[in-house]
């Protein structure tokens, strides 16, 4: 799955599940700051982000993830482990 793919899946959750409008779904935009996703919401989008990408992490693992673009990176790495 490319950069794009995960990055295009990661937009449709936060669309469709979350009401974020598309055009603000960019690399630099946080989660709580840009889209306003509190505690309950990070945790529903964790485990939607587990399920549509089928890997599973522990809830500490995403402490680094800050914006659009480490979670793309995140997902890619934890993709390519399963893989491995």
């Amino acid at each position: 799955m490319t950069r794009e793919e995960i990055k295009q899946k990661i937009t449709d959750i936060l669309t469709q599940d979350f009401g974020v409008p598309e055009e603000r779904v960019t690399d630099d935009a946080t989660f709580r700051g840009s889209f306003a996703l509190d505690s309950l919401d990070i945790v529903d989008f964790i485990l939607l982000l587990q399920k549509d990408f089928g890997f599973k992490a522990p809830s500490e693992s995403y402490q680094d993830v800050q914006n659009v673009a480490t979670l793309v990176d995140f997902v890619a790495g934890k993709l390519a482990s399963e893989a491995a």
